[in-house]
């Protein structure tokens, strides 16, 4: 079920007129670079938009404590909205919220949507290093660090990042929680940057309540966000009900893509290898297939070569890949001189040029100079690491003693035709068999060739120097003839 929040008026300084956002899920991603206005549109989105919405924002400060005059303007409805990104008592009124929920559901004799075993439950999915309960007295609530039993009742006794958690989950729980059953009131839930000062694990964390909740309660919910920690955390706990929409600088329409499938896969990874490569400087490397993989993680796990290596499953699955990443990159990164990934199609497949819908400023595809990884096999630096020489090779292929004849004139085939063109599917085990009987598959022998550094002679020539500056950096000669 996909929804439209109506027009929403964008400011004259981001060049005015009305945001058109359409196609956003149960729970929508908005991505958009610093400046882009995610954080106007999501006010804007509750100032103008008749539909009650509940809106966090982005700057949480205060202490995670009862105040009766917090809880005065609550009752009485009377809570300041901010057009400004800093809530400087948010955390005091997500605790005092709880008292507001713990008296609603006496009131209304549990007739409400969520009771409070429930409510406690899901405030643990939050911080499941602790347990928490509700109590009739100020605070209203307690913790214990499961770890020492210690008591908590204050967010003097959390770090930072547990603090954020802690309050932004008491505030939509206990928003939504003490509302009377079959209700329409607070249907939308805007949440401005979560993941501000809360690490990894804890935003994977509260991704899974934010799905066990919207599932619970039926809301929308929009997040906006920079952290791919928290895309991949819902397309890792709720794809089929998540979308990701990108607001540009330049772009009055935002129109938002469900997470599925292909998507679901590739954004779940996001939250480990990719973010973590990116922060370290690594290079992205999205490949074919297994073989493909087996090889440069091979060169990026023994040696120096820092990469971060992606299978995806065929040349089809990569460029859906690398439009997605491209796409989402472009909402989270300002555009680079240099692309900081490459897609390294086999030699068979036609290379993507850039386009203006598909730019490549992030992840450029790149091609094989041979026919497939496999290819590289048959090289001279590769066949010397084994003791062997290519006429120690085309001996042993013609010796080979096998009983079948298709196999007999396929393997005739790799020294009949150029090293680099022989297509070798199926052949493998064989070659296997015949050139590294106690050395373990090829893809681990050929990456620790690649983890030695720069490759030359034919090595590099099936690999390609584009490829290998974008991996190891330009070389020497290249350097030379640029300057």
């Amino acid at each position: 079920m996909t929804y439209s929040p109506g027009p929403i008026p964008r400011p004259d300084f981001l060049g005015g007129g009305h945001w058109i956002a359409s196609n956003f899920g149960p729970i929508t991603v908005l991505l958009g670079r610093n400046g882009a206005g995610k954080s106007i549109f999501l006010r804007h989105w509750r100032s103008n938009i008749s539909d009650p919405v509940h809106y966090i924002n982005p700057e949480r400060s205060g202490s995670i404590t009862f105040d009766p005059n917090v809880y005065g303007q609550l009752i009485n409805n009377q809570e300041m909205r901010s057009e400004q990104n800093i809530d400087t008592q948010y955390r005091q009124k997500a605790s005092t919220s709880i008292q507001r929920y713990y008296t609603d559901y006496a009131v209304q004799n549990g007739d409400v949507l969520v009771g409070k075993d429930e409510f406690i439950e899901l405030l643990n999915i939050a911080l499941p290093n602790y347990r928490f309960e509700l109590i009739a007295t100020p605070p209203f609530w307690r913790g214990e660090r499961l770890s020492n039993g210690h008591k908590i009742d204050n967010s003097d006794q959390l770090s930072s990042g547990e603090s954020q958690i802690l309050s932004m989950s008491m505030d939509i729980l206990a928003q939504y929680s003490r509302l009377p059953k079959n209700t329409a009131q607070f249907r939308t839930l805007l949440i401005d940057e979560p993941d501000a000062h809360i690490h990894p694990d804890t935003q994977a964390n509260f991704c899974r309540l934010i799905s066990v909740f919207q599932k619970r309660i039926g809301m929308n919910v929009v997040i906006a966000t920079h952290s791919v920690e928290i895309i991949g955390g819902l397309a890792l706990h709720c794809p089929d009900r998540t979308a990701c929409a990108i607001l540009e600088p330049n772009s009055t329409e935002i129109r938002a893509r469900p997470i599925e499938g292909m998507h679901a896969e590739a954004l779940s990874a996001l939250g480990g290898g990719v973010l973590m490569g990116r922060l370290f400087g690594a290079l992205l490397l999205l490949v074919e297939g297994e073989d493909d993989h087996d090889v440069w993680s091979q060169a990026a796990r023994t040696g120096s070569l820092n990469a971060t290596v992606i299978p995806c499953g065929g040349g089809e699955r990569m460029k859906k890949k690398q439009k997605l990443l491209e796409d989402l990159f472009k909402g989270l990164r300002d555009p680079v001189s240099k692309p900081f990934g490459i897609a390294i199609l086999d030699a068979d497949k036609k290379l993507p040029e850039p386009n203006p819908r598909n730019r490549q400023i992030y992840i450029k595809f790149e091609r094989l100079k041979c026919h497939e990884i496999e290819n590289l096999v048959l090289t001279d630096e590769v066949l010397a690491q084994i003791g062997l020489t290519w006429g120690d090779f085309v001996e042993k292929i013609e010796g080979w003693e096998g009983k079948s004849a298709s196999k007999k004139a396929k393997l005739k085939k790799i020294i009949s035709l150029p090293k680099k063109d022989v297509d070798l599917k199926g052949l493998m085990p064989t070659i296997e068999s015949l050139i590294f009987p106690d050395m373990g598959r090829w893809t681990r022998i050929v990456g620790n060739i690649l983890a030695k550094g720069r490759p030359t002679g034919e090595l590099a020539e099936f690999i390609g120097e584009e490829i290998l500056d974008a991996i190891y950096g330009q070389s020497l000669t290249a350097a030379i003839e640029v300057n």
